[in-house]
């Protein structure tokens, strides 16, 4: 046996034997039913090394042999043949109360345990006290175990474990054992002990648990080990491939665990696996949410709810009722729309089909992401679906990132797990924040992509970069653990500390705009917003203390933005356009242009007009009344009052003179005081009517116009009693 270590199985096999009736004979003599033996190789040649002071997991569905390879290494089983060898004391807890005499006393079985894992009395009687102790049983010690409860039995077994100073330690389901209390301290204690040196073996259902704990994981299918390594890269792929393998998601459907009946029934749906089965879609849709599945019951309420059926009506508002009482979103707003008796959802859905009339693609992502929130049928999911891609396919980023969510949640469409990373992906590489924190952890967790740490790395860096509080945390913990990259502690302790200042962002900001107005505080400035990584206005605030102070560390800070640019950072580019555009020793118009050019392809609608004012004036760019002209309307449709002003001003257009009467009608300042300095492009009715608007809000703008115009009799007849209303409230 190598002396490096603590365990050596070779070419193991093992294999039970049980009696069954034999259907094909039939019955013998006197009627009685002929048995047949059947063989179920549990283990098939298992060959493996556990080194000395490894914390060693091993995964695998249940019947695939690992509680049995388990109880071999510990001697409560032999082999059929191969060879197991072990280097030092064992110490182990496999089921609950396994090896304790039920009518003996608890102290009794504790010596009893001690002599089985090799202890001479003398040893126990060191550690009888300590191990009564940790059990926390206290009085109940000196009765016989058979009135103990499976709990007490469990902490009884665990204590011992814990306590005999064993070289190896074989545990299967250890933190099953006890109450809450039990198991934190049970989890401290073993943390301590995979810290110190031990040999220790885990079986376990428990991913978490492995990945905290282990070094090394093996996974054994149908008594072989499929796969070994890193704890990571073995429970995460096993994790996935029970979520995918279709006869596993089955046979978990058939034993009542809800998230997977849910799985069953989208592949009824779906019909990839399966047949497709709308009556079995409904059927397991149906058990997932009686189970309390809250996706499941929100789905199969949509389905209810829309019944000619007053039963199914009133079930589908108890799913309802039910999921929103325990936070699901979705739930809460379908209910809020069933108590709307005013026609609100059908009104906002003729406003949102009038807006993609105009074909524009941020208004089809605005009527998609409205469906998605409300849709209440099939048909109505796949609408929001095929505007979603709509949208996507035209480029617009935030579409690209939702349609990704759709496919993977598969909303309106089949599941597509594919799709799902390259629409996600597209968007996180346009600096879609949403989308670069959804790949980076997919790519951490193979959810929609395969595990890939190095590329989730990259992932988290980037996000890390442009301020993402989530990415730097997680940055810091792959530093940490040398996941995806070289463990290195410095940057780890960099980017949690980055982490931690984020949190405090708005507190630093202010602290910032105090500092700028007191001079004897400047060396504070500089340590504070240089402390904040990746924070847009921070860095630019550094930019202009550096120009200020004439320093050379302007040139860095412009290079550092530049390069977030190239990541498609909107922020950093916002701020490369000020540079580019108001600095004079950095001025540059076609840079300022392409940057304009570059925010609007990425999403960002409040960069339009400034295009605008760049093709209206030629800078960066040739000059052209025809995009100006476009850009300005494009943007009034969109939102902006400034655009539709300009435009009007400019052009005078009736479209647009409308459009600004009509959000003036609806109390908007901009547009009303616009109204009132171009009093004779509307009727004298409407300029006094919305101008009282503004007033009895307050405008004192407003308030002058009217006390004038009553004053002097300009375009209404002169009163002075109104004038002085006015003046009054002024």
């Amino acid at each position: 046996m190598d002396s490096k270590n603590a365990i050596e199985i070779r070419d193991v096999v093992k294999t039970f034997r049980y009696q069954i009736e034999d259907g094909v004979k039939g019955t013998g003599i006197l009627k009685r039913q002929i048995m047949r033996t059947k063989e179920n190789r549990v283990i098939d040649g298992i060959t493996l090394d556990i080194k000395k002071g490894e914390v060693v997991g091993i995964i695998g569905r249940n019947g695939s042999g690992k509680s049995t390879l388990l109880s071999m290494m510990a001697r409560i089983m032999e082999p059929d043949s191969g060879t197991i060898s072990v280097s030092g004391k064992v110490a182990s807890i496999m089921e609950l109360g396994m090896g304790f005499h039920p009518d003996m006393s608890g102290r009794e079985n504790i010596y009893l345990k001690g002599e089985l894992y090799g202890f001479s009395k003398k040893e126990m009687d060191e550690r009888v006290e300590r191990i009564i102790d940790y059990s926390g049983i206290g009085s109940y010690i000196d009765n016989p175990v058979r009135t103990y409860s499976s709990g007490m039995s469990g902490r009884l077994a665990f204590a011992i474990m814990v306590n005999v100073d064993s070289d190896i330690m074989l545990v299967d389901e250890v933190f099953s054992v006890g109450d809450q209390s039990f198991k934190f301290k049970a989890k401290e204690h073993f943390r301590k002990i995979t810290s110190n040196g031990k040999t220790v073996v885990i079986v376990s259902h428990s991913m978490s648990t492995l990945k905290e704990y282990c070094s090394h994981v093996f996974w054994i299918e149908s008594g072989k080990i499929k796969k070994e390594g890193k704890p990571k890269d073995v429970c995460t792929l096993y994790e996935k491939d029970i979520n995918s393998n279709p006869e596993t998601i089955y046979d978990l459907a058939n034993d009542d665990i809800p998230e997977y009946q849910f799985q069953l029934a989208h592949l009824y749906q779906d019909g990839v696996h399966f047949n497709q089965d709308n009556d079995l879609y409904e059927n397991w849709l149906s058990r997932a949410a009686s189970q309390g599945h809250l996706q499941a019951q929100v789905e199969y309420a949509d389905l209810l709810i829309n019944s000619d059926n007053e039963e199914s009506k009133s079930i589908a508002v108890e799913y309802y009722r039910s999921a929103a009482e325990h936070g699901n979103q979705t739930a809460r707003l379908r209910l809020s729309s069933l108590s709307d008796t005013g026609g609100f959802r059908e009104s906002l859905i003729r406003v949102y089909e009038h807006m993609i009339s105009t074909g524009d693609c941020i208004f089809k992502y605005r009527y998609a992401d409205l469906l998605h929130k409300i849709a209440w049928t099939e048909d109505e999911r796949k609408k929001a679906f095929g505007l979603m891609k709509e949208a996507a396919d035209e480029g617009y980023p935030p579409a690209e990132y939702q349609l990704g969510m759709m496919y993977c949640d598969g909303f309106g469409t089949k599941r597509d797990c594919e799709s799902a990373a390259a629409y996600i992906e597209s968007s996180a590489s346009h600096g879609n924040m949403s989308a670069i924190a959804s790949i980076a952890d997919s790519y951490y967790n193979g959810k929609y992509t395969d595990l890939d740490l190095e590329k989730a790395f990259q992932w988290y860096l980037r996000g890390a970069k442009m301020g993402n509080g989530t990415c730097q945390y997680q940055l810091s913990t792959m530093y940490r653990d040398g996941l995806g990259i070289k463990a290195d502690r410095y940057e780890s302790d960099r980017w949690l500390s980055a982490f931690a200042h984020g949190k405090l962002l708005a507190n630093i900001n202010w602290a910032i705009d105090y500092v700028k107005m007191n001079s004897s505080l400047r060396e504070e400035f500089k340590t504070i917003s240089d402390s904040v990584v990746g924070n847009v206005n921070c860095l630019y605030n550094q930019f202009i203390r550096s120009i200020i102070d004439d320093n050379l560390d302007s040139k860095k800070i412009l290079d550092y933005v530049e390069e977030q640019a190239l990541f498609n950072n909107g922020e950093f580019i916002r701020k490369l356009i000020n540079i580019y555009s108001q600095f004079p020793e950095y001025k540059d118009e076609k840079k300022a242009y392409e940057y304009c050019q570059k925010l609007i392809s990425l999403g960002d609608i409040a960069s339009i007009p400034i295009l605008a004012n760049l093709y209206k004036n030629g800078s960066g760019c040739e000059k052209s009344e025809e995009f100006y002209h476009n850009l300005l309307h494009r943007s009034g449709l969109l939102g902006n009052i400034h655009s539709l002003i300009t435009f009007d001003s400019v052009y005078g257009d009736d479209v647009s003179s409308d459009m600004i009467r009509e959000v003036a009608e609806y109390g908007n300042l901009e547009a009303i005081r616009y109204i009132m300095n171009n009093v004779n492009d509307y009727p004298v009715e409407d300029v006094i009517r919305l101008s009282k608007l503004g007033a009895l809000q307050g405008d004192c703008k407003c308030l002058e116009f009217l006390a004038e115009i009553f004053k002097r009799g300009t375009i209404v007849e002169k009163n002075l009693e109104e004038a002085h209303k006015w003046y009054d409230m002024v």
